[in-house]
Protein backbone atom coordinates (compact mmCIF):
# COMPACT_ATOMS: atom_id res chain seq x y z
CA UNK A 1 0.00 0.00 0.00
CA UNK A 2 2.81 2.44 0.84
CA UNK A 3 4.58 1.75 -2.47
CA UNK A 4 1.31 2.46 -4.29
CA UNK A 5 1.00 5.83 -2.55
CA UNK A 6 4.55 6.70 -3.56
CA UNK A 7 3.75 6.07 -7.21
CA UNK A 8 3.03 9.38 -9.02
CA UNK A 9 0.21 7.74 -10.96
CA UNK A 10 -1.66 7.24 -7.66
CA UNK A 11 -1.36 10.88 -6.58
CA UNK A 12 -4.51 13.01 -6.72
CA UNK A 13 -4.90 15.53 -9.52
CA UNK A 14 -4.75 18.46 -7.07
CA UNK A 15 -1.16 17.41 -6.35
CA UNK A 16 -0.04 16.29 -9.82
CA UNK A 17 -1.16 19.42 -11.71
CA UNK A 18 0.55 21.96 -9.37
CA UNK A 19 3.69 19.83 -9.40
CA UNK A 20 3.57 19.73 -13.18
CA UNK A 21 3.15 23.51 -13.33
CA UNK A 22 6.00 24.01 -10.84
CA UNK A 23 8.23 21.69 -12.86
CA UNK A 24 7.49 23.64 -16.04
CA UNK A 25 8.24 26.93 -14.27
CA UNK A 26 11.53 25.57 -12.94
CA UNK A 27 12.56 24.19 -16.34
CA UNK A 28 11.64 27.44 -18.04
CA UNK A 29 13.51 29.44 -15.39
CA UNK A 30 16.61 27.28 -15.75
CA UNK A 31 16.62 27.79 -19.52
CA UNK A 32 15.96 31.53 -19.25
CA UNK A 33 18.53 31.92 -16.45
CA UNK A 34 21.19 30.17 -18.49
CA UNK A 35 20.43 32.39 -21.46
CA UNK A 36 20.54 35.55 -19.34
CA UNK A 37 23.77 34.58 -17.59
CA UNK A 38 25.33 33.55 -20.91
CA UNK A 39 24.40 36.89 -22.43
CA UNK A 40 25.76 38.68 -19.37
CA UNK A 41 29.04 36.78 -19.58
CA UNK A 42 29.34 37.58 -23.27
CA UNK A 43 28.64 41.24 -22.59
CA UNK A 44 31.14 41.41 -19.73
CA UNK A 45 33.85 39.69 -21.74
CA UNK A 46 33.21 41.99 -24.70
CA UNK A 47 33.43 45.03 -22.41
CA UNK A 48 36.56 43.65 -20.76
CA UNK A 49 38.12 43.07 -24.19
CA UNK A 50 37.40 46.64 -25.23
CA UNK A 51 38.79 48.13 -22.02
CA UNK A 52 41.83 45.89 -22.14
CA UNK A 53 42.49 46.75 -25.79
CA UNK A 54 42.23 50.47 -25.02
CA UNK A 55 44.52 50.12 -22.01
CA UNK A 56 47.13 48.07 -23.86
CA UNK A 57 47.00 50.37 -26.90
CA UNK A 58 47.53 53.47 -24.80
CA UNK A 59 50.26 52.02 -22.59
CA UNK A 60 52.17 50.33 -25.42
CA UNK A 61 52.19 53.57 -27.45
CA UNK A 62 53.62 55.52 -24.50
CA UNK A 63 56.22 52.83 -23.72
CA UNK A 64 57.77 52.46 -27.16
CA UNK A 65 60.54 55.04 -26.83
CA UNK A 66 61.38 54.39 -23.13
CA UNK A 67 61.62 50.64 -23.82
CA UNK A 68 63.89 51.19 -26.82
CA UNK A 69 66.15 53.28 -24.62
CA UNK A 70 65.63 50.84 -21.70
CA UNK A 71 64.84 53.86 -19.51
CA UNK A 72 63.52 52.21 -16.36
CA UNK A 73 62.45 55.41 -14.60
CA UNK A 74 60.50 56.72 -17.54
CA UNK A 75 58.76 53.33 -17.85
CA UNK A 76 57.85 53.60 -14.16
CA UNK A 77 56.41 57.04 -14.83
CA UNK A 78 54.37 55.81 -17.83
CA UNK A 79 52.95 52.90 -15.84
CA UNK A 80 52.07 55.19 -12.91
CA UNK A 81 50.26 57.66 -15.14
CA UNK A 82 48.45 54.85 -17.04
CA UNK A 83 47.13 53.31 -13.81
CA UNK A 84 45.56 56.64 -12.83
CA UNK A 85 44.24 57.32 -16.32
CA UNK A 86 42.68 53.87 -16.86
CA UNK A 87 41.07 53.36 -13.44
CA UNK A 88 38.09 51.53 -14.96
CA UNK A 89 40.41 48.73 -16.06
CA UNK A 90 41.36 48.06 -12.41
CA UNK A 91 44.85 46.83 -13.28
CA UNK A 92 46.45 45.16 -10.27
CA UNK A 93 49.97 45.39 -11.69
CA UNK A 94 51.69 45.87 -15.06
CA UNK A 95 55.05 44.40 -16.04
CA UNK A 96 57.27 45.51 -18.93
CA UNK A 97 59.77 42.85 -20.05
CA UNK A 98 62.66 42.97 -22.48
CA UNK A 99 63.09 40.49 -25.35
CA UNK A 100 65.62 38.54 -23.26
CA UNK A 101 62.89 37.67 -20.72
CA UNK A 102 64.01 40.05 -17.94
CA UNK A 103 61.91 42.68 -16.22
CA UNK A 104 62.59 46.25 -17.34
CA UNK A 105 60.10 47.86 -14.96
CA UNK A 106 56.74 47.16 -13.27
CA UNK A 107 54.06 48.91 -11.29
CA UNK A 108 54.93 46.57 -8.41
CA UNK A 109 58.75 46.62 -8.22
CA UNK A 110 58.83 44.68 -4.97
CA UNK A 111 57.18 41.73 -6.64
CA UNK A 112 58.80 42.14 -10.06
CA UNK A 113 62.19 43.74 -9.55
CA UNK A 114 64.02 45.26 -12.54
CA UNK A 115 66.41 42.89 -14.34
CA UNK A 116 64.78 39.87 -12.65
CA UNK A 117 63.50 37.09 -14.92
CA UNK A 118 59.82 37.21 -15.82
CA UNK A 119 57.98 34.45 -13.82
CA UNK A 120 56.76 31.50 -15.80
CA UNK A 121 53.34 31.90 -14.17
CA UNK A 122 53.06 35.22 -15.98
CA UNK A 123 54.04 33.99 -19.44
CA UNK A 124 52.42 30.53 -19.38
CA UNK A 125 48.82 31.72 -19.97
CA UNK A 126 49.86 33.31 -23.29
CA UNK A 127 51.63 30.37 -24.90
CA UNK A 128 48.69 30.04 -27.28
CA UNK A 129 49.24 33.68 -28.38
CA UNK A 130 45.88 34.81 -27.01
CA UNK A 131 46.23 38.25 -25.54
CA UNK A 132 43.57 37.77 -22.80
CA UNK A 133 43.29 34.95 -20.27
CA UNK A 134 40.51 34.87 -17.63
CA UNK A 135 40.55 32.84 -14.40
CA UNK A 136 37.12 33.14 -12.79
CA UNK A 137 38.06 31.02 -9.76
CA UNK A 138 40.71 33.59 -8.79
CA UNK A 139 38.69 36.61 -9.93
CA UNK A 140 41.47 37.92 -12.21
CA UNK A 141 42.34 38.25 -15.90
CA UNK A 142 45.79 38.55 -17.54
CA UNK A 143 46.41 40.61 -20.64
CA UNK A 144 49.50 40.52 -22.86
CA UNK A 145 50.77 42.73 -25.67
CA UNK A 146 53.89 42.33 -27.84
CA UNK A 147 55.80 45.62 -28.01
CA UNK A 148 57.34 46.29 -31.44
CA UNK A 149 58.89 49.13 -33.44
CA UNK A 150 59.08 49.00 -37.23
CA UNK A 151 58.10 45.33 -37.10
CA UNK A 152 60.89 44.45 -34.68
CA UNK A 153 60.01 43.17 -31.18
CA UNK A 154 61.32 45.37 -28.41
CA UNK A 155 59.60 43.76 -25.42
CA UNK A 156 56.40 42.44 -23.82
CA UNK A 157 53.72 44.06 -21.72
CA UNK A 158 51.91 41.99 -19.07
CA UNK A 159 49.09 43.16 -16.81
CA UNK A 160 46.84 41.53 -14.25
CA UNK A 161 43.29 42.91 -14.10
CA UNK A 162 40.81 42.60 -11.22
CA UNK A 163 37.44 41.21 -12.46
CA UNK A 164 35.94 40.46 -9.03
CA UNK A 165 33.31 43.17 -9.55
CA UNK A 166 32.22 41.48 -12.81
CA UNK A 167 31.89 38.10 -11.10
CA UNK A 168 30.00 39.71 -8.23
CA UNK A 169 27.57 41.17 -10.73
CA UNK A 170 27.04 37.71 -12.24
CA UNK A 171 26.34 36.27 -8.80
CA UNK A 172 23.84 39.02 -8.06
CA UNK A 173 22.04 38.41 -11.34
CA UNK A 174 22.01 34.64 -10.76
CA UNK A 175 20.78 35.10 -7.19
CA UNK A 176 18.01 37.39 -8.42
CA UNK A 177 17.01 34.83 -11.04
CA UNK A 178 16.97 31.98 -8.51
CA UNK A 179 14.94 33.93 -5.95
CA UNK A 180 12.55 35.04 -8.67
CA UNK A 181 12.20 31.44 -9.86
CA UNK A 182 11.44 30.23 -6.33
CA UNK A 183 8.83 32.93 -5.80
CA UNK A 184 7.20 32.30 -9.18
CA UNK A 185 7.23 28.56 -8.58
CA UNK A 186 5.56 28.92 -5.19
CA UNK A 187 3.05 31.40 -6.61
CA UNK A 188 2.11 29.28 -9.62
CA UNK A 189 2.10 26.01 -7.64
CA UNK A 190 -0.17 27.41 -4.91
CA UNK A 191 -2.42 29.08 -7.49
CA UNK A 192 -2.54 25.83 -9.47
CA UNK A 193 -3.33 23.84 -6.32
CA UNK A 194 -6.33 25.96 -5.34
CA UNK A 195 -7.52 26.33 -8.94
CA UNK A 196 -7.30 22.60 -9.67
CA UNK A 197 -8.87 21.69 -6.34
CA UNK A 198 -11.80 23.91 -7.21
CA UNK A 199 -12.04 22.50 -10.72
CA UNK A 200 -11.90 18.84 -9.62
CA UNK A 201 -14.28 19.29 -6.70
CA UNK A 202 -17.20 18.04 -8.85
CA UNK A 203 -15.16 14.97 -9.81
CA UNK A 204 -14.48 14.26 -6.13
CA UNK A 205 -18.18 14.61 -5.39
CA UNK A 206 -19.06 12.33 -8.29
CA UNK A 207 -16.51 9.79 -7.02
CA UNK A 208 -18.23 9.77 -3.64
CA UNK A 209 -21.60 9.06 -5.22
CA UNK A 210 -20.08 6.34 -7.41
CA UNK A 211 -18.63 4.75 -4.28
CA UNK A 212 -22.15 4.85 -2.85
CA UNK A 213 -23.42 2.99 -5.90
CA UNK A 214 -20.77 0.34 -5.32
CA UNK A 215 -22.04 -0.11 -1.75
CA UNK A 216 -25.65 -0.29 -2.88
CA UNK A 217 -26.93 3.13 -1.81
CA UNK A 218 -29.53 4.80 -4.01
CA UNK A 219 -28.90 8.45 -3.21
CA UNK A 220 -29.02 10.79 -6.25
CA UNK A 221 -26.86 13.87 -6.65
CA UNK A 222 -28.72 16.90 -5.18
CA UNK A 223 -30.08 19.29 -7.79
CA UNK A 224 -28.26 22.29 -6.26
CA UNK A 225 -24.92 20.77 -7.31
CA UNK A 226 -25.79 21.06 -11.00
CA UNK A 227 -28.01 24.10 -11.27
CA UNK A 228 -26.34 25.11 -14.51
CA UNK A 229 -26.76 22.11 -16.82
CA UNK A 230 -24.93 23.94 -19.61
CA UNK A 231 -21.60 23.17 -17.95
CA UNK A 232 -19.77 19.88 -18.49
CA UNK A 233 -20.20 18.79 -14.88
CA UNK A 234 -23.84 19.85 -14.82
CA UNK A 235 -24.57 17.57 -17.77
CA UNK A 236 -22.43 14.82 -16.25
CA UNK A 237 -24.30 14.96 -12.91
CA UNK A 238 -27.65 14.92 -14.71
CA UNK A 239 -26.62 11.86 -16.73
CA UNK A 240 -25.38 10.18 -13.56
CA UNK A 241 -28.79 10.63 -11.92
CA UNK A 242 -30.47 9.34 -15.09
CA UNK A 243 -28.12 6.35 -15.03
CA UNK A 244 -29.02 5.60 -11.41
CA UNK A 245 -32.72 5.71 -12.28
CA UNK A 246 -32.10 3.35 -15.21
CA UNK A 247 -30.06 0.97 -13.02
CA UNK A 248 -32.77 0.96 -10.36
CA UNK A 249 -35.44 0.24 -12.94
CA UNK A 250 -33.34 -2.48 -14.52
CA UNK A 251 -32.72 -4.02 -11.10
CA UNK A 252 -36.44 -3.96 -10.36
CA UNK A 253 -37.07 -5.71 -13.68
CA UNK A 254 -34.33 -8.24 -12.92
CA UNK A 255 -35.81 -8.91 -9.48
CA UNK A 256 -39.25 -9.32 -11.06
CA UNK A 257 -37.86 -11.72 -13.65
CA UNK A 258 -36.06 -13.66 -10.94
CA UNK A 259 -39.28 -13.95 -9.01
CA UNK A 260 -41.08 -15.07 -12.16
CA UNK A 261 -38.37 -17.64 -12.79
CA UNK A 262 -38.73 -18.86 -9.23
CA UNK A 263 -42.48 -19.18 -9.65
CA UNK A 264 -42.02 -20.88 -13.01
CA UNK A 265 -39.59 -23.40 -11.56
CA UNK A 266 -41.88 -23.98 -8.60
CA UNK A 267 -44.76 -24.54 -11.01
CA UNK A 268 -42.72 -27.08 -12.94
CA UNK A 269 -41.64 -28.63 -9.65
CA UNK A 270 -45.22 -28.83 -8.40
CA UNK A 271 -46.29 -30.43 -11.68
CA UNK A 272 -43.42 -32.89 -11.52
CA UNK A 273 -44.05 -33.72 -7.88
CA UNK A 274 -47.73 -34.23 -8.58
CA UNK A 275 -46.78 -36.61 -11.38
CA UNK A 276 -44.18 -38.42 -9.30
CA UNK A 277 -46.48 -38.69 -6.27
CA UNK A 278 -49.63 -39.56 -8.24
CA UNK A 279 -48.10 -42.58 -9.97
CA UNK A 280 -47.14 -44.47 -6.78
CA UNK A 281 -50.37 -43.37 -5.09
CA UNK A 282 -52.39 -45.28 -7.65
CA UNK A 283 -50.39 -48.43 -7.07
CA UNK A 284 -50.50 -47.94 -3.30
CA UNK A 285 -54.29 -47.57 -3.41
CA UNK A 286 -54.60 -50.84 -5.33
CA UNK A 287 -52.28 -52.53 -2.84
CA UNK A 288 -54.45 -51.36 0.06
CA UNK A 289 -57.60 -52.72 -1.63
CA UNK A 290 -55.83 -56.01 -2.27
CA UNK A 291 -54.81 -56.28 1.40
CA UNK A 292 -58.36 -55.62 2.49
CA UNK A 293 -59.74 -58.29 0.23
CA UNK A 294 -56.97 -60.89 0.35
CA UNK A 295 -55.02 -59.91 3.45
CA UNK A 296 -55.25 -63.42 4.78
CA UNK A 297 -53.01 -64.69 1.98
CA UNK A 298 -49.43 -64.13 3.17
CA UNK A 299 -47.95 -64.06 -0.33
CA UNK A 300 -50.48 -61.49 -1.53
CA UNK A 301 -50.02 -59.47 1.65
CA UNK A 302 -46.22 -59.40 1.33
CA UNK A 303 -46.39 -58.40 -2.34
CA UNK A 304 -48.85 -55.59 -1.54
CA UNK A 305 -46.72 -54.34 1.36
CA UNK A 306 -43.70 -54.30 -0.99
CA UNK A 307 -45.65 -52.07 -3.38
CA UNK A 308 -46.57 -49.76 -0.48
CA UNK A 309 -42.96 -49.61 0.70
CA UNK A 310 -41.55 -48.79 -2.75
CA UNK A 311 -44.21 -46.14 -3.33
CA UNK A 312 -43.51 -44.40 -0.02
CA UNK A 313 -39.77 -44.59 -0.67
CA UNK A 314 -40.22 -42.94 -4.10
CA UNK A 315 -42.38 -40.16 -2.62
CA UNK A 316 -39.80 -39.63 0.16
CA UNK A 317 -36.93 -39.34 -2.34
CA UNK A 318 -38.78 -36.73 -4.45
CA UNK A 319 -39.64 -34.74 -1.32
CA UNK A 320 -36.08 -34.88 0.05
CA UNK A 321 -34.58 -33.84 -3.29
CA UNK A 322 -37.00 -30.91 -3.52
CA UNK A 323 -36.21 -29.71 -0.01
CA UNK A 324 -32.47 -30.07 -0.59
CA UNK A 325 -32.63 -28.01 -3.77
CA UNK A 326 -34.99 -25.21 -2.76
CA UNK A 327 -34.79 -24.76 0.99
CA UNK A 328 -31.71 -22.51 0.60
CA UNK A 329 -29.32 -21.48 3.35
CA UNK A 330 -27.40 -18.38 4.39
CA UNK A 331 -24.49 -20.57 5.38
CA UNK A 332 -22.19 -21.97 2.72
CA UNK A 333 -22.70 -25.74 2.65
CA UNK A 334 -20.81 -28.59 1.04
CA UNK A 335 -22.12 -30.48 -1.98
CA UNK A 336 -22.51 -34.24 -1.51
CA UNK A 337 -22.55 -37.01 -4.07
CA UNK A 338 -26.10 -37.86 -2.94
CA UNK A 339 -27.24 -34.27 -3.66
CA UNK A 340 -26.47 -34.68 -7.35
CA UNK A 341 -28.13 -38.09 -7.43
CA UNK A 342 -31.35 -36.59 -6.05
CA UNK A 343 -31.65 -34.33 -9.08
CA UNK A 344 -32.56 -37.36 -11.20
CA UNK A 345 -35.85 -37.57 -9.31
CA UNK A 346 -36.59 -33.86 -9.97
CA UNK A 347 -36.15 -34.16 -13.75
CA UNK A 348 -37.79 -37.57 -14.03
CA UNK A 349 -41.20 -36.12 -14.92
CA UNK A 350 -39.62 -34.01 -17.71
CA UNK A 351 -37.75 -37.06 -19.04
CA UNK A 352 -40.94 -39.14 -19.15
CA UNK A 353 -43.00 -36.34 -20.70
CA UNK A 354 -40.40 -35.67 -23.41
CA UNK A 355 -39.59 -39.38 -23.82
CA UNK A 356 -35.88 -38.58 -23.44
CA UNK A 357 -33.16 -41.04 -22.47
CA UNK A 358 -30.95 -39.69 -19.63
CA UNK A 359 -27.36 -41.01 -19.57
CA UNK A 360 -26.19 -40.34 -16.01
CA UNK A 361 -22.52 -40.45 -14.88
CA UNK A 362 -21.83 -39.01 -11.42
CA UNK A 363 -18.11 -39.56 -10.83
CA UNK A 364 -17.70 -37.23 -7.85
CA UNK A 365 -16.37 -37.82 -4.32
CA UNK A 366 -18.75 -38.18 -1.36
CA UNK A 367 -18.28 -34.53 -0.36
CA UNK A 368 -17.08 -31.40 -2.28
CA UNK A 369 -16.17 -27.88 -1.09
CA UNK A 370 -18.73 -25.93 -3.13
CA UNK A 371 -22.06 -24.30 -2.32
CA UNK A 372 -24.44 -27.24 -2.53
CA UNK A 373 -27.73 -25.34 -2.85
CA UNK A 374 -26.54 -23.06 -5.65
CA UNK A 375 -24.83 -25.92 -7.49
CA UNK A 376 -28.00 -28.03 -7.46
CA UNK A 377 -30.01 -25.13 -8.91
CA UNK A 378 -27.46 -24.72 -11.72
CA UNK A 379 -27.53 -28.44 -12.57
CA UNK A 380 -31.33 -28.63 -12.37
CA UNK A 381 -31.80 -25.67 -14.74
CA UNK A 382 -29.28 -27.03 -17.23
CA UNK A 383 -30.91 -30.48 -17.24
CA UNK A 384 -34.45 -29.08 -17.58
CA UNK A 385 -33.35 -26.90 -20.51
CA UNK A 386 -31.48 -29.82 -22.10
CA UNK A 387 -34.57 -32.05 -21.85
CA UNK A 388 -36.76 -29.28 -23.30
CA UNK A 389 -34.34 -28.66 -26.20
CA UNK A 390 -33.84 -32.32 -27.13
CA UNK A 391 -36.27 -33.89 -29.60
CA UNK A 392 -38.71 -36.58 -28.55
CA UNK A 393 -36.84 -39.85 -28.20
CA UNK A 394 -33.52 -38.01 -27.97
CA UNK A 395 -30.74 -38.37 -25.45
CA UNK A 396 -29.42 -36.12 -22.68
CA UNK A 397 -26.02 -36.86 -21.15
CA UNK A 398 -24.89 -35.79 -17.70
CA UNK A 399 -21.36 -36.18 -16.35
CA UNK A 400 -19.93 -34.81 -13.11
CA UNK A 401 -16.34 -35.11 -11.86
CA UNK A 402 -14.01 -33.24 -9.52
CA UNK A 403 -10.34 -32.24 -9.60
CA UNK A 404 -8.26 -30.87 -6.75
CA UNK A 405 -9.65 -27.35 -7.21
CA UNK A 406 -12.72 -27.56 -9.50
CA UNK A 407 -16.04 -29.34 -9.86
CA UNK A 408 -16.71 -30.10 -13.53
CA UNK A 409 -20.32 -30.60 -14.72
CA UNK A 410 -21.08 -31.46 -18.34
CA UNK A 411 -24.60 -31.50 -19.83
CA UNK A 412 -25.07 -32.49 -23.48
CA UNK A 413 -28.28 -32.50 -25.51
CA UNK A 414 -29.34 -33.26 -29.11
CA UNK A 415 -31.21 -30.00 -29.65
CA UNK A 416 -30.88 -27.54 -32.55
CA UNK A 417 -28.44 -25.27 -30.73
CA UNK A 418 -28.70 -22.32 -28.35
CA UNK A 419 -29.62 -18.78 -29.52
CA UNK A 420 -26.95 -16.10 -29.07
CA UNK A 421 -29.14 -14.21 -26.61
CA UNK A 422 -29.35 -17.32 -24.40
CA UNK A 423 -25.59 -17.91 -24.72
CA UNK A 424 -25.00 -14.36 -23.44
CA UNK A 425 -27.24 -15.11 -20.45
CA UNK A 426 -25.44 -18.36 -19.69
CA UNK A 427 -22.13 -16.48 -19.71
CA UNK A 428 -23.58 -13.77 -17.45
CA UNK A 429 -22.99 -11.05 -20.08
CA UNK A 430 -26.43 -9.47 -19.67
CA UNK A 431 -28.61 -8.47 -16.73
CA UNK A 432 -31.88 -8.73 -18.66
CA UNK A 433 -33.69 -12.05 -19.11
CA UNK A 434 -34.52 -13.51 -22.53
CA UNK A 435 -37.35 -16.00 -22.68
CA UNK A 436 -38.55 -18.43 -25.30
CA UNK A 437 -40.45 -21.66 -25.39
CA UNK A 438 -37.48 -23.90 -24.71
CA UNK A 439 -35.31 -22.08 -22.19
CA UNK A 440 -37.60 -19.90 -20.09
CA UNK A 441 -35.58 -17.97 -17.52
CA UNK A 442 -33.31 -20.89 -16.65
CA UNK A 443 -30.36 -19.62 -18.69
CA UNK A 444 -30.44 -16.24 -16.95
CA UNK A 445 -30.60 -17.99 -13.57
CA UNK A 446 -27.58 -20.15 -14.45
CA UNK A 447 -25.53 -17.11 -15.52
CA UNK A 448 -26.44 -15.23 -12.33
CA UNK A 449 -25.59 -18.18 -10.06
CA UNK A 450 -22.30 -18.84 -11.88
CA UNK A 451 -21.20 -15.27 -11.15
CA UNK A 452 -22.02 -15.81 -7.50
CA UNK A 453 -19.71 -18.83 -7.37
CA UNK A 454 -16.99 -17.30 -9.64
CA UNK A 455 -17.58 -20.18 -12.03
CA UNK A 456 -16.88 -20.50 -15.75
CA UNK A 457 -18.97 -21.97 -18.52
CA UNK A 458 -17.94 -23.40 -21.90
CA UNK A 459 -20.57 -23.81 -24.63
CA UNK A 460 -19.85 -25.93 -27.72
CA UNK A 461 -22.12 -26.62 -30.68
CA UNK A 462 -21.58 -30.21 -31.84
CA UNK A 463 -21.33 -31.39 -35.40
CA UNK A 464 -24.53 -33.08 -36.47
CA UNK A 465 -26.59 -31.15 -33.93
CA UNK A 466 -26.63 -30.77 -30.20
CA UNK A 467 -24.95 -28.62 -27.60
CA UNK A 468 -22.34 -29.46 -24.98
CA UNK A 469 -22.21 -27.23 -21.89
CA UNK A 470 -19.33 -27.58 -19.41
CA UNK A 471 -19.48 -25.76 -16.07
CA UNK A 472 -16.36 -25.32 -13.92
CA UNK A 473 -16.97 -24.35 -10.28
CA UNK A 474 -13.98 -23.55 -8.06
CA UNK A 475 -13.79 -25.42 -4.77
CA UNK A 476 -13.43 -23.15 -1.78
CA UNK A 477 -10.75 -23.64 0.87
CA UNK A 478 -11.82 -25.99 3.61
Amino acid sequence: MSSLRLSPSAWPMVVKVPLFVATLVILMSVVVSNLIVARLVQGQEASLNQLTEAYLDGVSAALTNPVIREDTWEVFDVLDRAQKRYETVQAIYTVVALPDGTVLASSDPKRFAPKSPVPTSLTAPFEDNHYLHIEEQNGVAWAWRKLAEAGQPIGDLYTEINIAHLLAERRRVLSTLISGTVLLTLLFASTGFFAVRRMVRPITQLGGYLEGVRHGTDEPIPAELFKDEKTEFGRLFRRFNDMKVAIRQRQEIADLLAEEEKLAILGKLASGMAHEVNNPLGGMGNAIDTIRKHGGDEQVRNRSLGILERGLDGIAKVTQATLATYKGSDKLGHLKWRDLEDIKFLVHHKIERRNVDLKWDNDTPPKMRVDGSVTRQIVLNLLLNACEASPTGGEVQFHASATNDHLVIVVQDQGPGIPEAVVAQLRGDTVSAFTDGKYGLGAWTVGTLLKRLDGNIEIETLEGGGTRIAVLLPLFTA
